[in-house]
């Protein structure tokens, strides 16, 4: 049985446009911020697998759950004509953030994690762990055509040099499963999404593709795809909807291919399992963004801040940072314990993307006036409110915290600040 989840959330500013027209939709990309100007967006794919392999006749049961974290970069956009039609092209540079493998072959264990050191479990097969270890700030140019096709992949000669290491077999065996078509499909920013033409409620469409990966065999990939009707109550209840199968056929490779690390010699074809392979996009039209995507894009993480910036968070990868009603730890002599210090604000401001932004909010004067003084010696921010403390930004929910403030009669200070580019 072969059984497989797809996940796709979209992080911190890849966008949706849904344009009404009548009773139809049509969705298109944005790769562009508030000001018009092209910005980096980010995505996460989520995958399981199960297999039942046999080989030399002894079962190999692998079960493998994995996490890619890709960044996007708009590098070029250009106006074409083709025909009579003038089409929007896009250049785009795709980077492997990160990874998370979990690969079980028979009870033993193989984990790697990009953002942490020597996990466990790693050490049970050294050359897999290489493997990875190359898999990240690895790169493609990617070229989208009409209805964002991709048109273009390239990279593949440095993609497979790298992963190969010196290894002629592993770079035979690259070289035929990493074909041009096949990059063209793991390279696509819309995992088939985005439907050709504007739909309205009630329509079924599908979207269908063949990843051909030479001597491992190929799969079949069908999407179908339903505009629900929006949800009743609950969350998602003023968004989009759209429900989302993903059919999987595996059928093993019909020749021989020598000179490889391995042959497979016969297979059955493997069908996914529906159940394991449905999801739900919520699109949120009002603010042009995916809301949630079978899995959420939120990340609760219960640890040290500074452990976590400085070891799962990538510099200048984050649209925003939100400290609300930290600690203020009132007694002088407790001043140094509170969260809002010289170093700790150097290391937020490098996790923050060219125009993004810190904010802070605080009941306590003190420690805002103490907030604005460090936030304003760091050179590589700038006061969104000039010299002194701003606003309060009507997104920002009412805490326990500031609540209880209020309660006391504290005043609340609001302090926004902008990475500079």
């Amino acid at each position: 049985m072969l059984r497989t989840r797809f996940a796709i959330a979209a992080l911190l500013g890849v966008t949706l446009a849904a344009v009404a027209g009548g009773q139809d939709r049509a969705f298109t990309l944005n790769f562009k911020d508030k000001d018009g100007k092209p910005a980096p967006f980010y995505q996460e794919m989520s995958t399981e697998v199960t297999q039942h392999i046999k080989v030399q006749g002894q079962d190999l049961p692998q079960q493998q759950k994995s996490t890619f974290w890709y960044q996007w970069t708009p590098v070029k956009e250009e106006k074409v004509k083709e025909g009579t039609e003038e089409v929007t092209k896009w250049t785009l540079k795709q980077k492997i953030e990160g990874l998370k493998m979990n690969i079980d072959i028979s009870g033993n264990p193989i984990n790697y994690d990009s953002r942490t050191t020597d996990p466990s479990g790693s050490a049970g097969n050294p050359g897999l762990i290489e493997f990875f270890k190359n898999l990240k700030d690895s790169e493609f140019t990617v070229t989208l055509g009409k209805n964002y096709k991709v048109e273009k992949v390239e990279g593949k000669d440095e993609f497979v040099k790298k992963l190969g290491t010196g290894s002629t077999q592993m770079e035979n065996l690259l070289k035929k499963v990493m074909t041009d078509e096949a990059l063209k499909e793991m390279t696509d920013p819309t995992y088939k999404l985005l439907p050709d033409a504007p739909k309205k409620k009630g329509d079924k469409w599908e979207k269908k593709t063949n990843l051909n990966l030479g001597p491992i065999g190929s799969y079949e990939l069908t999407y179908k795809f339903t505009y629900a009707e929006p949800d009743k109550e609950g969350a998602n209840k003023d968004f989009e909807k759209l429900e989302v199968e993903t059919v999987i056929n595996y059928t093993a490779p019909k020749e021989l291919t020598e000179g490889l690390l391995f042959r497979i010699k016969e297979g059955s074809k493997l069908t996914s399992d529906p159940a394991g392979s449905k999801g739900v996009v919520y699109y949120d039209a009002k603010n042009q963004r995916i809301d949630e995507a079978t899995l959420t894009n939120v990340r609760i993480v219960q640890h040290d801040a500074v452990e976590v910036l400085e070891s799962m968070v990538a510099p200048a990868s984050l649209a925003a940072i939100h400290v609300f009603f930290p600690d203020p730890w009132h007694k002088k002599r407790h001043h140094k314990r509170r969260l809002i210090q010289a170093p700790f604000v150097r290391l937020l401001a490098s996790r923050l993307a060219p125009g993004a932004t810190l904010h802070c909010a605080t009941d306590w004067l003190p420690y805002a006036e103490q907030m604005l003084e460090v936030l304003g010696a760091e050179p590589t921010l700038v006061n969104a409110a000039g010299d002194g403390f701003a606003p309060r930004p009507p997104s920002r929910p009412l805490t326990k915290f500031e609540q209880r403030g209020l309660d006391r009669g504290h005043g609340v200070r609001d302090l926004v600040f902008t990475r500079r580019g």
